[in-house]
């Protein structure tokens, strides 16, 4: 996918408004009352079925013809995408225009304010109905299976619940109210079939190691690093070697490390002082060693593989393939597809899982 500048997106999203705003032609209406009318139509291009990867951009309105949710915007989440996309019986409203729409159209469609608040006031009655049965079991319980201080604890939990429902249904109210219309304009980016994105990704992939390969033999010769590859394309250097063992499985690592981009960019590390150095420190946490239980899918695998290769007190530098890394995610300061630079101490590990974890922001954390 090209890259969007937040510049490009104001007009794109200006453009997409405007559109709909000169676009007076008449609002068809489906079976359940949904209202749309296309901006810009692909007839070539097949509609939208079940099973299908379906990725939109979308931009909801309120009554009052106020944004209220943007994925256009620079802090959003981006296109939002539907796979597989459900069948027939299971549509909701939202979803239920989107079977008459193409990979290229843009649309806009309206909602009932009623018919939003109706569905909406159906779910808290099923929530309320729900905790009602739960209050009225533990009625029942004797204080063989649950103590009266336990019950109270349940009953005021779940009495507390039900007050923050009310209070959301009065909000709910206020924001749905009667004979008015709540507005999405749409503009579908992909369908297509599981199997053919299957396909392109492993492509994609299969050309990115290559991309990477290249770029950590350039960035070895470039620093006068020799380092071992391993089968999965991670390449380390052990700087020092610790002693004694080396952790197994389940074993709980304790890690101090520098996470650096192939540009020398560091965007985390567990020490304070090179946080503040880098300009990443985060004053809301804490900078210690990060523990995890090793080779369970707490952290990347370059991580996961790099750290079982030490011993107590070892380090060394882990440069990781971004197929290994977060491969096409893309979290802002570790742009998607990037190799990353890791040094890292292995300053302590125990057998058995841990009670709790502490990763730190933007430590590799995501599988």
């Amino acid at each position: 996918m090209r890259k969007i500048t937040a510049f490009s997106l104001i007009l794109s999203l200006a453009g997409l408004l405007a559109l709909s705003s000169c676009n007076q032609g008449k609002f068809e209406k489906l079976p359940n009352g949904v209202e749309y009318k296309f901006i810009t139509q692909n007839k070539k291009n097949p509609k939208i079925k079940e099973g299908d990867i379906v990725r939109f951009h979308v931009v909801v309105k309120n009554h009052k013809d106020s944004v209220v949710f943007d994925t256009y915007a620079k802090n959003s989440q981006g296109p939002q995408q539907i796979y597989p996309f459900p069948p027939e019986k299971d549509l909701n409203i939202i979803l239920t225009p989107f079977k008459l729409f193409a990979e290229g159209d843009s649309i806009v469609f309206r909602v009932k304010t009623d018919t939003l608040l109706g569905l909406s006031m159906k779910q808290v009655q099923e929530a309320t109905s729900q905790m009602e049965k739960q209050l009225k079991m533990l009625d029942t319980l004797s204080s063989k299976n649950m103590d009266e201080k336990a019950k109270t604890q349940q009953r005021e939990g779940i009495k507390a619940q039900m007050k923050k429902m009310d209070e959301d249904v009065k909000k709910l109210k206020a924001d749905l109210p009667k004979g008015k219309y709540n507005q999405y304009i749409v503009k579908v980016l992909l369908v297509s079939d599981p199997e053919k994105e299957r396909k392109k990704a492993e492509e994609q992939a299969k050309k990115q190691k290559e991309t990477d390969k290249k770029l950590i033999a350039d960035y070895a010769q470039k620093k006068k690093i020799k380092p071992t590859i391993t089968a999965s394309g991670l390449n380390y250097v052990i700087t020092q070697e610790g002693s004694g063992e080396t952790p197994k499985p389940n074993d709980v690592v304790k890690v101090n490390y520098v996470g650096k981009l192939l540009d020398g960019k560091v965007f985390d590390t567990s020490y304070e002082k090179e946080a503040k150095a880098a300009n990443v420190y985060n004053k809301s946490r804490e900078y210690k060693p990060l523990e995890f239980p090793l080779g369970t899918g707490s952290v990347i695998r370059g991580w996961d593989e790099g750290i079982a290769l030490l011993k107590k007190g070892g380090k060394a530098t882990l440069i990781i393939p971004s197929e290994i890394a977060y491969g096409q995610q893309n979290l802002g300061t570790i742009p998607a597809n990037s190799v990353l630079v890791f040094e890292v101490e292995l300053v302590d590990f125990t057998k058995g899982k841990p009670q709790t974890t502490q990763p730190a922001p933007n430590t590799p954390t995501i599988k």
